[in-house]
């Protein structure tokens, strides 16, 4: 992150989740971050070289009408590892595949268009693997979804949520174009890298419900929803070149039709957040430990939301407990260093303690391998296979 310009670290923090959704995106960003709307766009598609994985929608699975799970496999040979990743991995459906300091090594999420699918991707990956130890781990509630990271010394993010509740704060622009909330200088460990301060929204959802309610779209926001989910252009009228490739593809929809249609799903929470995803080790997050907790039933609402809190927390589910698994709990801490994840973990644990919640420590598992990672493709399913 170091190579990064002050203005760079600025309009990398602001476009995570407020890339302005009209006609001229870089204009707007540069009166918020005090360039010039050329400067802008060229700072973006610089980001784009290194720092920024993608840019454009980032969509509510189950608001799309699609499920999605956690799974978590035990290759035993450690010979195997690989091979059986690579099996995993073979799965347009798998999105992410990680190998994990467990017993339980091979953890990898699966999105389908309904649990028929999740159900037969498991069963097959049991026959070709040999391996039938395979937890599959649905969240039954979801208190926070927010990767940004704040990356600059005085921007403070706090704004209120709006949409569904299982979506990320999501403000306008235009609000900051008037506000600009400060805090004291961080210390020096702070400033290697900080999480957006942004409140989590700690509304309880279930993510099957959402799925079973969700309304069909159309075959035009069908086609609408598979050009957002790949890289906008680079260019400075990107939502115009949206309406084009709709149109190439045989449905017309004007730019300003396109930009109402983006902001309604903001607004009710089909689309999470519509801005850059970034390559969180590119910006000095160097680990990431997938924290389980076994929480007493009771507490799972109260110690939701006290999780959900810390800055330090991008996720925050909970999970169907296993006869062999019986943690309920899980939230996904990153930090620039191992320590800092492990820091987080008892901070969060204290607090757990505080409010009368009784818990035993959490296991952090990090990972040591990346076998996938990529974004899903949602009304792909031809395509992938």
């Amino acid at each position: 992150m170091s190579d990064l310009s002050a203005l760079d670290k600025k309009i990398l923090t602001l476009i995570q989740a407020d890339f302005p959704v009209q006609r001229r995106p870089y204009a707007a960003i540069a009166q918020v971050c005090g360039c010039t709307e050329p400067e802008a766009l060229k700072a973006v598609n610089r980001l784009r070289e290194k720092e920024i994985r993608r840019l454009g929608g980032v969509f509510d699975l189950a608001h799309l009408g699609y499920v999605s799970t956690l799974c978590a496999l035990a290759e035993e040979d450690p010979a195997k590892i690989e091979q059986t990743a690579a099996v995993v991995s073979s799965y347009p459906e798998v999105t992410h595949n990680y190998q994990r300091e467990d017993r339980y090594n091979i953890w990898f999420t699966v999105i389908a268009y309904g649990q028929e699918r999740i159900d037969a991707i498991l069963s097959d990956i049991a026959q070709r693997t040999g391996v039938d130890d395979i937890l599959d781990l649905p969240a039954q509630n979801l208190f926070k979804i927010k990767v940004d990271f704040n990356l600059t010394d005085n921007q403070s993010r706090e704004v209120q949520p709006k949409g569904s509740q299982e979506t990320e704060d999501v403000c306008s622009i235009e609000g900051k174009l008037s506000s600009h909330p400060t805090k004291e200088k961080p210390s020096a460990h702070e400033e290697r890298v900080t999480p957006s301060s942004n409140k989590a929204n700690h509304a309880l959802t279930n993510p099957r419900a959402v799925a079973k309610a969700a309304p069909r779209l159309s075959e035009a926001e069908k086609a609408l929803v598979r050009i957002l989910q790949g890289n906008i252009s680079q260019g400075e009228l990107p939502f115009d070149e949206v309406a084009d490739q709709l149109s190439q593809v045989g449905f017309t929809l004007s730019v300003d039709e396109v930009i109402d249609r983006i902001k309604r799903w903001i607004a009710d929470g089909t689309i999470r957040r519509f801005g850059a995803c970034v390559r969180h080790q590119r910006l000095g997050y160097a680990f990431n430990a997938m924290t389980v907790w076994d929480i007493p039933d009771a507490d799972i609402e109260k110690a939701g939301a006290i999780m959900a809190d810390d800055p330090r927390v991008t996720h925050c589910y909970e999970r169907l407990r296993k006869p062999t698994w019986p943690s309920n709990a899980y939230t996904m801490i990153h930090g620039t260093h191992q320590e800092d994840c492990f820091a987080a973990a008892d901070d969060i644990y204290h607090a757990l303690i505080k409010a009368g919640i009784a818990t035993s420590k959490p296991r952090l598992l990090f990972s040591t391998r990346e076998f996938k990672k990529r974004s899903m493709r949602y009304f792909c399913e031809e395509e992938m296979r």
